[in-house]
Formats: C-alpha cells, sequence, structure tokens
C-alpha cells in the first residue's frame, strides 16, 4: 500500500469489518502500522522540525473534530 498509512488503514478495515460483521485477517496490516509507527518515531529522534510539525497537525486535527460550542 502505497502513500497509506497503515495505521489508518487499519482503523478503517477493523470499523468495516464490524459493520459488515466478515471476518478478513488483518495481522500482516497490524505488523505494518506498527512498522510505520517505528519509523516515525524514529524520524521525530531525529528532526525536532519533524515533531513540531507533527504536533501541529494533530492539533489542527483535533480542532477540526470539535462540534460548535453550542453542543454539548
Amino acid at each position: 500500500m502505497k502513500d497509506v498509512d497503515p495505521r489508518t488503514a487499519h482503523q478503517l478495515l477493523g470499523k468495516a469489518k464490524a459493520i459488515l460483521k466478515i471476518e478478513v485477517g488483518m495481522m500482516e496490516l497490524k505488523m505494518e502500522a506498527n512498522l510505520f509507527q517505528k519509523k516515525l518515531d524514529s524520524l521525530m529522534k531525529k528532526d525536532h522540525s519533524f515533531v513540531e510539525l507533527v504536533q501541529k497537525l494533530e492539533v489542527e486535527y483535533r480542532n477540526s473534530r470539535r462540534g460548535p460550542s453550542y453542543v454539548s
């Protein structure tokens, strides 16, 4: 899977599996997700500007998922 975050693919496939009530082998995808996370962690240890970019993107993502203030 080129240009796809395997962590996201694993989560989406897990949701689809539950909704469709089907069995799908996900072990290989889970292993890819773990490897991807290790690579990201390694890059973040080496490059502080990359850490800042990831943190900024995480904040933007969290803010984009918030509902309007009038909805509790």
